[in-house]
Formats: C-alpha cells, structure tokens, sequence
C-alpha cells in the first residue's frame, strides 16, 4: 500500500518504511502519510492535528499504543489507540473507534462524527456539533458522561454508563437515545430529546426519577454485568437487558467487542455466553472484585454473587466460615463451588444447603467440630457432593432431609 507509512521508535533516517518509521504520529501527517500504522510504545503528541482523509492505527493490538498530549481530529479516524491528554473532534466524519480516553474528549462544531466502542473515562463533551452518533461505548468516572450543548441530530445507542456523577447533561439539544445503560440521574434543559427502551439501574437509581422519566419501554433493574468490580461490563445470561431494547435502522449491527448483535439487547455488550468464576484465597480480600488477581477472602462472599451458570473456586488453604447457600435454578450444576485442588481445601465449619436445586461442592473437606452435622442439606434437590470427605464433633457427617 503506498499510502502506508510506519511511526516507531528510530535513531536514524526517517523515510515511513516499516524498517525506517518516523518517529512520531505528527511527524508522519506532515509528510503526507494517509495510512499511518503506530508501532507499540508511547509517543510525545502534544498538538498533533489528524486530517481528513488520514487514518491512524496500531501496529498490533489495541491498546498498545499511547499518545502523550493533546490531539485534534479534524475528519480524520482513530482506532486502537491510548490518549493520555485531551482530544478535540472538528471537521466532517471523523472516526474515533476501539479507543481509550483517560482526558477529555470533546466534539466541537463537528458534523457526522462516529464514537464508537471506545472506554470513556473523562466524559464526552458535545458542542455545536450535528449528527453525532455515539454508540457502543463505556462511559465512567466523569462528572458528566455526555455532555450536549445545542447539538443537533446527536443519535446515543447502546452505550453503558457507569460511576458518573450525572449521565446525561444536555442543554438545547436534540437527540435519540436508545439502549443504554444508566447509572445515575441525568439533567435535561431545552431541546428535544427523544429517550426510550433504555434500562435504569436499580442499584443505583432510584424508583421515583425512573418513574418520572416516563419512558414507556425503559426497564428498572439491575444491569446483572459479569463482573462490576472488575471493569466485566458484559451481560449475565439472566440480565433484565437481555432482548429488552429497540432494534432500528440506527441500532449498532455489533457491540463494542465487534460480536454481532442478533437479539435486542441493551448496553454496549451483546449478552454471549460467558464462564464467569469467582476465586477464593486465604490471602484475598471480601472488598476485591473475586478475580484470579483479586480473590475473595472467603467463600461465603463468593457464593453471595455467585449466579447461575458461574463457579467459585477455592484456592489451597483452611477457611473458618459457615456456609449457609440459597441457591436454585433449573439447569444441572448450575452453581459450582470447588476446590483448586481437590482436598487441599478445608472449611473449619458447617455447610447448610437449604431450598435449593443444582448445587454442585467438589473436593471441599468440611470439619464441623463444634455441632452435630458437617453438612446440612434441607428442601433440596439435585445437589452434588463430589470428592469430599466431611467430620463432625457429632452425630452425622451428612444430614438430609425433605
């Protein structure tokens, strides 16, 4: 491709070639390149301008390349890409897609722009711009998410909102918003906006600004993401989302991770079936998010989100907690709680399993030596006690009953 042109790391000549690239982002524009892919690392960037009719691209995967300082998108495409200082869109059609922004992000004046599937972490700013389409994005941490000041034609589809102070400030603008995800109240002055099939978390909005948001196929409820605590926005299998928004001419074909979307589903993510397990330590913390690098201290905590479908695992070590696990559901073995490493787990108490179906506890010893039974199973069915060995100061190991 002769438009193509390589920025890298280079102590010598600097001709573009992928053995001679240019040393950085603005260095390549100003020679002209078109298509310019970024070798990995880190680039000083501060007052880049990326044109229209230029694209900019990782050479390898997303993410590893970061641009240091301010950068302006007059019409031209970003993708891939880590900006650590602010950026500015202008122009007509530019891209910024499978970005990370850790400043703001601004659109000012712009026409027809694209934000799509990036991780927005400073809020989105909008201003005199018409025909913005912002969808598929992860927008947190930000006094605002999405700011709009008298833009026009703004079309918000399918964006997650989490941890912001407000989600949605708009002043004089009019808009479609359609399948996201909410987190927190939003303030509307003027302007038209049409707002509807969008879901309201119950966990952290309330009823009452869900009712008198009058939206009559939005849903409040609980998002049910994977993993909150651990940046997992994508949907559990049994997500009120799932199937509840609106599929239109502008709804997104795919979701932020590029998975087409064949149901309705409401959020950046598509539900897809995912293995979701929560880890266990002796060295963790019931604080963490219950990852393999930040594991739950104990398994009571691991079986109070466990959901169905998911699995705790329990790592190597003793563990003095009672159990009490209220779990059902009407799939085999669809809660699982098992040992790393099958006997080198103790509980140094009792495990009741009491009106639930499908639970499955494997390689877990349980020694009860302060009561008549190690293990209680009462109103169950279809429970499953695999390569354990359990004690008791007294009376039965294993006690069942109707």
């Amino acid at each position: 491709d002769p438009t193509m042109v390589f920025v890298g790391e280079n102590s010598g000549e600097e001709t573009g070639s992928s053995s001679k690239p240019y040393t950085s982002v603005s260095h390549a524009v100003a020679a002209g390149g078109t298509n310019i892919v970024v070798k990995p690392g880190a680039y000083e960037e501060d007052g880049v301008t990326i044109p229209a009719g230029t694209t900019v691209k990782p050479y390898g995967e997303n993410g590893s390349v970061v641009l240091n300082g301010a950068v302006a998108v007059n019409g031209g495409s970003v993708s891939g890409v880590v900006f650590s200082g602010a950026v500015t869109v202008s122009g007509s059609d530019s891209e910024l897609k499978n970005d990370q922004f850790k400043a703001a992000l601004k659109v000012v004046g712009a026409a027809d722009s694209l934000i799509s599937s990036n991780d927005i972490q400073a809020g989105l700013d909008l201003s005199g711009d018409t025909g913005t389409t912002v969808e598929n994005n992860v927008i947190s941490g930000a006094a605002a998410g999405v700011s709009a000041n008298a833009s026009t034609g703004l079309k918000l589809y399918n964006n997650t909102f989490v941890n912001n102070t407000k989600d949605l400030q708009f002043t004089n603008a009019s808009a479609t918003v359609r399948n996201n995800i909410f987190s927190a109240e939003s303030t509307v002055d003027g302007g038209t906006v049409d707002s509807d099939y969008n879901c309201y978390s119950s966990v952290t909005v309330s009823e009452e600004y869900f009712n008198a948001a009058a939206e009559a196929n939005s849903i409040w409820a609980n998002p049910e993401f994977v993993n909150a605590k651990a940046g997992d926005y994508r949907l559990h299998k049994l997500s009120a989302c799932v199937g509840a928004g609106a599929s239109d001419e502008d709804t997104p074909a795919v979701d932020k991770n590029d998975v087409a979307r064949t149901s309705s589903d409401i959020g950046a993510y598509t539900m897809v079936k995912v293995e979701n397990v929560y880890y266990v330590s002796t060295e963790g913390s019931d604080d963490a998010a219950g990852t393999q690098d930040a594991p739950f201290r104990t398994i009571a905590k691991a079986v109070s989100v466990l959901r169905a479908g998911e699995k705790v695992i329990v790592m190597d070590g003793e563990y003095t907690e009672n159990l009490s696990i209220i779990k059902s559901y009407d799939e085999a073995d669809s809660f699982v709680i098992s040992a790393q490493n099958a006997g080198k787990v103790t509980v140094n108490g009792n495990v009741a399993i009491v009106d639930s179906s499908n639970v499955t506890v494997s390689g877990i010893n349980v020694n009860n030596t302060a009561g008549n039974a190690a293990v209680v199973v009462n109103n169950s069915t279809g429970i499953k006690l695999d390569s354990a060995s359990v004690s008791a100061a007294s009376g039965n190991g294993i006690q069942a009953a109707d």
